[in-house]
């Protein structure tokens, strides 16, 4: 693979550059990724790499972030004898680190004997998170959910797996033979324990007894904390680009890669780490079952100082 050294001299030769037209590329034959895929820049500075143009479904276009366009065919201006078929996967970024993070992750998807099936499912992992993650990213809660993966991942080694992320959902993380269903609450103030719950995540606590309710204290720490983005590539670190949750937490980490909050919020990672209690949360009280039909949403403040925690 290519070096960030050689990289970096290639895309300073994209600035004094003339380009024909928005769709002229840049092109560098001297570095090729796995599968003989090529890449180069266009005149924004943005990355594109030249992908097999059997892996084209449909053009995926995910905001701000990269799209993937119908197999093309480029034609060199200096050489008309050299010709290049396949499909343009164009990265909305001028950040060099970054361009470079995802060169190198599509470059390991190449490697892979369904790299077709790879590459697309990445890309629909993005889709979803534009679909369904909350119009306004929430950096302390995201914080929170980081951490308390982390915290998890001592005891369930898999867990990374089975987070859903940023997605709007009754949970956090999904159950499986290893951990039950978690959904992961957090608050900024340090007096009080209070989350706001749901009717319907209420309901579901009810239905799934076994379930668990992991609540965290996050404190701020604008001079030594850590940002959304450090503590993404501390997880990242932890996992095996083999993992569903390295694809999945890289692909939240590209989707969030220019949000200011994702970049520019700091908190302190051990204090709210060391926050950390989980519950088993006993509703039964709570008469929702038949719920009424008039009910059809709505959420309910706890204080979960007043619930026995299983810490205790």
């Amino acid at each position: 693979m290519i070096s960030f050294d050689s990289y970096k001299g290639f895309f300073e030769k994209t600035i004094s550059y003339n380009f024909d037209n928005d769709d002229s590329i840049l092109l560098f034959e001297e570095f090729k990724l796995n599968n003989s895929c090529i890449f180069g820049f266009n005149r924004f500075k943005n990355l594109v790499i030249i992908l097999p143009q059997e892996i084209y479904k449909s053009n995926v276009g995910i905001d701000n972030v990269c799209i993937l366009k119908s197999p093309t065919e480029y034609n060199s201006l200096l050489d008309k004898s050299f010709k290049i078929f396949g499909c343009p996967l164009t990265y909305y970024s001028d950040d060099l680190e970054e361009q470079f993070q995802l060169l190198n992750h599509i470059d390991d998807l190449l490697l892979l004997e369904d790299y077709g099936n790879q590459i697309n499912n990445f890309l629909n992992i993005l889709e979803n998170i534009r679909f369904k993650a909350s119009s306004k990213f929430n950096s302390s809660a995201f914080f929170a959910e980081v951490c308390a993966v982390l915290f998890l991942k001592k005891k369930y080694p898999k867990i990374a797996d089975h987070w859903i992320g940023p997605r709007k959902t009754t949970y956090d993380i999904k159950s499986s033979s290893e951990n039950p269903y978690i959904e992961i609450k957090s608050t900024l103030n340090h007096d009080s324990r209070e989350h706001k719950l749901s009717i319907n995540q209420i309901q579901f606590l009810k239905d799934n007894k076994n379930s668990e309710l992991a609540s965290l204290i996050v404190f701020r720490d604008d001079v030594g904390g850590k940002s959304c983005n450090d503590i993404c590539k501390l997880l990242l670190s932890k996992l095996s680009e083999k993992e569903i949750g390295y694809q999945n937490l890289f692909s939240i980490m590209l989707y969030y890669a220019r949000n200011a909050d994702f970049n520019n919020d700091f908190y302190d990672f051990e204090k709210t780490t060391k926050s950390i209690k989980f519950y088993k949360p006993d509703f039964s009280d709570l008469n929702l079952d038949p719920q009424p039909l008039w009910l059809t949403g709505g959420t309910l403040n706890i204080d979960f100082d007043m619930i026995k925690s299983l810490d205790k």
